[in-house]
């Protein structure tokens, strides 16, 4: 089964435990969260001006950190009984090529 979504343009639904992965960052388990965000950025005609950031953001079961969907474009939903047996799901089709002969 290789059910991966995309995270920006077809992202869970709030406080959705998921599967989520990206190149840089691997496979992690947490739950999505959807959260406008920005940094101040300079000033324009006297007003400072705020630099949007990715709203969907991904938190780590553990506790231990989060990512946004720049760092893990592809999602999938959490299936507890599966994994329970020992299951993960494996990253999407495109990271695994030429890993396996097909």
């Amino acid at each position: 089964m290789n059910d991966w979504r995309n995270s920006h343009t077809d992202p869970p639904k709030e406080g959705q435990r998921v599967y989520y992965f990206g190149e840089n960052i691997g496979l992690w388990t947490g739950t999505y969260k959807y959260e406008e965000r920005g940094v101040p950025g300079k000033k324009k005609n006297g007003v400072e001006v705020y630099i949007g950031l990715c709203p969907h953001a991904f938190y780590r079961d553990d506790g231990f950190g989060n990512v946004d969907a720049c760092d893990a474009p592809y999602w999938q939903p959490y299936d507890a009984e599966r994994e329970y047996k020992g299951w993960r799901p494996l990253p999407p089709r495109e990271y695994l090529k030429g890993l396996f002969n097909d």
